[in-house]
């Protein structure tokens, strides 16, 4: 938060950045910076209201949480959490809180892609919204990964893969587990996986990106993007829309970290088939021309074909 000289806020940063020395080096995270009074001056009341509360969560300090803020000169909408009435949430039966049920509304009305970056959300998150999208509509493009979606204790890194028909999700026997490249350079010097044994969250972002060549929409925030965050921590949730550079950014980003991910997974699995030397032949060119790759080829080279 930056406030000025006569105690006027007028800048704030937020995204999944932990002031740590492993969260800014040894993880995957985003930070953005709102140079908007209104924003900030947001973010500044909830903080205050926080520190009021003093870690009790009471009813009022929920209630002030649970609406929307239209924050119309950055065009986004600002929500802050815990903002439901339970203070824990139910195992069965729980209702959609108000944050994530504009989330899960825009997932449903994304129209060419969604992308994302997750840190163990739980369940019910955006990863049920988002299986719901990518089934009803095969032609979405959906890439993302997690850090193991469901479990609390555990560190494995999903990938989500949208196929001709519904999101590849590589779980169980399958299961990208987060691991280092363990070639022969490895004896030289090894690829470095966590900063420390007891490290973990190797992908800490909490991002949504939904359409960013299109009416884009961007969610990000300290939010898990889960049930639980809504119902039970102090976190912010930031939808940004319509802003096609900040869009394009954190897709690019999503895709870096999923491609990350997937190299380390095709390594693990294929083993000393992963690279087995050049073809000769243009058979190699094949793998490129699928209807999966021409639909991955044709979202990100549509913006560039529409000004041709």
């Amino acid at each position: 938060m930056y406030v000025d000289k006569h105690g006027d806020p007028q800048a704030v940063l937020t995204g999944s950045t932990n002031w740590t020395s492993t969260a800014i080096c040894a993880q995957s995270n985003n930070a953005l910076i709102c140079q908007d009074p209104n924003t900030a001056a947001a973010y500044l009341t909830y903080w205050q209201r926080i520190k009021a509360d003093a870690g009790h969560q009471a009813p009022g300090y929920r209630s002030k949480n649970d609406q929307a803020i239209d924050l119309k000169a950055i065009d986004a909408t600002l929500w802050f959490s815990p903002n439901t009435k339970q203070q824990t949430k139910p195992k069965a039966g729980a209702a959609t809180p108000g944050d994530l049920d504009d989330v899960f509304q825009a997932i449903a009305g994304a129209k060419q892609a969604i992308l994302f970056l997750l840190f163990q959300p739980g369940s019910p998150s955006v990863i049920d919204a988002i299986t719901q999208a990518a089934n009803a509509n095969g032609d979405l493009f959906v890439r993302g990964a997690a850090t193991d979606p469901n479990a609390v204790n555990q560190f494995d890194t999903s990938l989500f893969h949208q196929g001709a028909s519904k999101p590849d999700v590589v779980k169980d026997a399958s299961m990208v587990a987060a691991t280092e490249i363990r070639d022969a350079f490895a004896y030289w010097q090894r690829e470095l996986l966590k900063s420390s044994p007891g490290a973990h969250a190797i992908i800490h972002d909490k991002i949504v990106v939904i359409d960013p060549f299109g009416e884009s929409v961007v969610v990000t925030g300290s939010h898990n993007l889960g049930f639980t965050a809504s119902y039970a921590n102090d976190e912010n949730l930031l939808i940004v829309k319509g802003n096609q550079p900040l869009a394009a950014a954190y897709a690019t980003h999503a895709m870096d970290i999923y491609d990350h991910y997937r190299w380390r997974y095709w390594l693990q699995t294929q083993k000393a088939r992963a690279w087995t030397g050049l073809d000769v032949t243009p058979a190699w060119q094949d793998k490129y021309f699928t209807p999966q790759a021409q639909k991955e080829i044709l979202f990100w080279t549509r913006p560039a074909m529409a000004h041709v």
